[in-house]
């Protein structure tokens, strides 16, 4: 019986172990396989006394905002024979993708064309000379680069740049900007939202018998902004077998490995409040921390009075007045 009972304690840990893995991504196989401790790693709450007469509240809060538009950058290059073949190549490209975009809602206003280049190309011409070769570098041509900024509101126009911009032969997807408006109002909402957070604290600590309110204060704070493309995570997901035996009677020819790339938004573990917490696209984090510290009085300790006496020559002890 306590045989069976083992069995089967040993079966649910193996399938809870399981379940636990099927809620992980591809990213996390890696992470978890060069895992010397074999386990994740945990943050736990704690607490600290006051010290050197000093009380202090930290509040770390994050608010997830919508970006309110985007800028997409693409990167085209262009050669030709001569510096005017080479733009008018690069202009047809241009007013084919332009006039596609009109056409799909995106104005002409909201396109702007960045010049970023225009270089002489050369190659190599072989000269065949009695007893070797020379390699002559000449002029062959132009290379022209342009950017296009596009401007747009609506996340979901994404896919339909991307889809014109294959149509007209431009594959070079440079950067996605993201803006938000008036960025100084979330600040100001955090700041109020930290300030009423510490507030409630102190007004539970004078519950518990401390009074803070009249004690002297010093308040610090932090803010920052973080937008999507600096949060964006790489990870390579696969298995290698053991080639030790194989490896000693031939060679092994290693295949590339795919490199992927995904949205990996601030962590929430280090905060005490987040506002907007659900969202299914990619968002600007704006991060706001304050910190309070409290300065307790120090009681003086009276010093006891020393007491001085002198023996008289009759033996008697007569005490000193010293102040």
């Amino acid at each position: 019986m306590k045989k069976a009972i083992f069995i089967i304690f040993i079966f649910l840990s193996i399938n809870s172990s399981l379940s636990c893995a099927q809620s992980l991504g591809n990213s996390s196989y890696n992470q978890l396989a060069n895992n010397k401790h074999g386990g994740a790693n945990h943050n736990t709450a704690s607490a600290r006394m006051p010290s050197n007469n000093k009380v202090f509240f930290t509040v770390n809060a994050l608010m997830n905002v919508k970006a309110d538009s985007y800028l997409a950058i693409f990167n085209l290059a262009q050669i030709g024979k001569t510096a005017t073949e080479v733009e008018q190549l690069m202009a047809n490209r241009i007013n084919g993708f332009a006039s596609k975009l009109s056409e799909n809602g995106i104005s002409e206003e909201a396109i702007y064309i960045d010049m970023i280049s225009l270089v002489p190309v050369y190659e190599y011409v072989v000269e065949d000379k009695l007893f070797s070769k020379s390699y002559n570098e000449v002029p062959a041509g132009f290379e022209m680069q342009k950017n296009i900024h596009i401007a747009f509101t609506d996340v979901a126009k994404m896919e339909v740049i991307m889809k014109i911009a294959a149509e007209n032969e431009i594959y070079d997807f440079a950067k996605l900007e993201y803006f938000v408006k008036n960025t100084e109002q979330y600040f100001d909402s955090l700041r109020q939202i930290a300030t009423n957070n510490i507030s409630k604290r102190v007004a539970e600590y004078q519950k518990l018998g401390l009074n803070l309110s009249k004690l002297p204060v010093k308040i610090g704070e932090d803010s920052k902004v973080t937008y999507p493309y600096d949060l964006y995570e790489s990870y390579e997901a696969f298995s290698t077998n053991d080639l030790n035996k194989i490896k000693k009677r031939h060679s092994v020819t290693h295949s590339k490995k795919k490199v992927h790339l995904y949205y990996d938004k601030i962590p929430y573990d280090k905060f005490d409040i987040i506002i907007n917490a659900e969202f299914n696209e990619p968002v600007v984090q704006f991060t706001f921390q304050m910190f309070v510290e409290y300065t307790l009085p120090v009681n003086e300790i009276p010093r006891e009075k020393s007491n001085y006496f002198i023996i008289n020559q009759d033996g008697t002890l007569k005490q000193l007045n010293i102040k």
